[in-house]
């Protein structure tokens, strides 16, 4: 699932996976630039992740502009699962 979010200067977004269903569950998390088309995210920089908490896990230097967010199955999952990403951005 995407998000689009906009940096109104220069400067740096951090993204926290905050909760993703439990401690073995891996997603990847991902920051970008808005698409058209079925992903909707071309991704400059992406992790896989299973460490959720309240720390940045990944973070992204951006000039002003319009961004995207990611959180997405690695292959991995059986079924939808609940998520919440916190987002810092200029």
């Amino acid at each position: 699932m995407s998000r689009q979010f906009g940096a109104s200067t220069n400067g740096t977004v951090t993204a926290m996976l905050t909760n993703a269903a439990g401690p073995n569950t891996v997603v990847g998390l991902g920051i970008g630039v808005p698409t058209t088309g079925l992903a909707k995210c071309a991704l400059s920089t992406a992790i896989q992740t299973n460490a959720a908490g309240s720390t940045p896990q990944l973070s992204a230097t951006v000039d002003a502009g319009n961004y995207c967010v990611v959180v997405y199955d690695l292959g991995t999952l059986t079924s939808a699962i609940d998520f919440s990403v916190t987002l810092v951005y200029p």
